[in-house]
């Protein structure tokens, strides 16, 4: 191996789908109403350990899709508006509409629109 191969590839784009990554986002809009929440809570509400690599990774494909803002290193993670529309919108129009540009942000083609789990409010 040559000495000027990185140890570690970044990837440009997320790892996971946007229905994998919206589980971050839909974790914080179901626990916490929407409003910014403790990493830690956040992988707990998922049933994630906050260090294992899996739960890294689908932060970072929130991050990427732009439904979150927050990494692995934050105190806390939080729903960026295009998170918000997504996870909690105002009808199936909209759901639809903020799928697609989560999909677009993600450099990719569009994804089938991300349905949010239904949550008795």
């Amino acid at each position: 191996m040559a000495d000027d191969d990185p140890k570690y590839t970044r990837r440009p784009f997320p790892a996971n789908s946007l229905a994998e990554a919206a589980t971050i986002a839909q974790a914080i809009q179901d626990n916490n109403n929407g409003r910014a929440m403790n990493r830690v809570l956040v992988a707990n509400a998922i049933q994630r350990k906050p260090a294992s690599s899996d739960f890294k990774t689908l932060l970072s494909s929130s991050l990427k899709y732009g439904l979150t803002t927050g990494t692995e290193k934050s105190e806390t993670i939080a729903l960026t508006e295009l998170g918000q529309s997504l996870t909690r919108p105002r009808n199936d129009s909209e759901r639809a509409q903020h799928s697609h540009l989560a999909s677009i942000a993600r450099g990719g083609p569009p994804e089938q629109p991300f349905k949010p789990s239904q949550s008795e409010d």
